[in-house]
């Protein structure tokens, strides 16, 4: 991977198939019933986060490496289909009116770089104005990239990519995260 180069991909699931995701991760949390533990984390505000590494179901996992091999084939960041893509941590963030996340990295948690993605989906997202609940990135070429959250979006990046959201208006916000170590088959 090209760590001189800032970029985030972005791809969208249809409603479907967000929704069993969704109900696939409440599942999980509520059967193992696993703690909110927001110590350490970005999380600020009304907010839970779940750990998931250990819990998900194995074909959602498998489900969402595929979709991030594939948009990284695409895009040109990894050369064939032939990688594996070995999952470091996995969590998901509920959140409420004002919730948000402080600007961060992924790359500290892992001590260093190497060849490391973080892929995030969307899976419930208020209705938005102006800048409430937008996720923001910082660029080392000092642009601002801002996305609007929508349900079903995926956004794909380099875990040394600075990023955080603005406080959310209204409703549940909530999202799948993945980092992933990219290896070559």
């Amino acid at each position: 991977m090209d760590y001189s180069c800032d970029w985030i991909i972005e791809a969208q699931l249809d409603s479907e198939i967000n929704n069993k995701i969704k109900n696939s991760i409440f599942g999980v949390i509520e059967n193992k019933k696993i703690q909110s533990d927001t110590r350490g984390t970005s999380c600020r505000g009304n907010i839970k986060q779940y750990n998931l590494l250990e819990h998900i179901d194995s074909e959602l996992l498998e489900f969402i490496k595929q979709i991030t091999k594939e948009q990284l084939f695409q895009n040109q960041i990894i050369d064939s289909l032939s990688y594996k893509l070995i999952e470091t941590t996995i969590w998901t963030c509920i959140g409420q009116k004002g919730s948000y996340h402080i600007m961060h990295n992924h790359s500290f948690r892992h001590g260093n770089f190497r060849d490391l993605i973080s892929t995030i989906l969307y899976l419930e997202t208020p209705d938005i104005a102006g800048t409430d609940g937008l996720f923001y990135s910082f660029f080392r070429t000092n642009e601002i990239m801002v996305k609007p959250p929508k349900n079903g979006k995926v956004l794909i990046f380099p875990v040394w990519l600075f990023h955080g959201t603005y406080p959310q208006p209204e409703g549940n916000r909530q999202t799948l995260n993945f980092t992933f170590e990219i290896l070559k088959d």
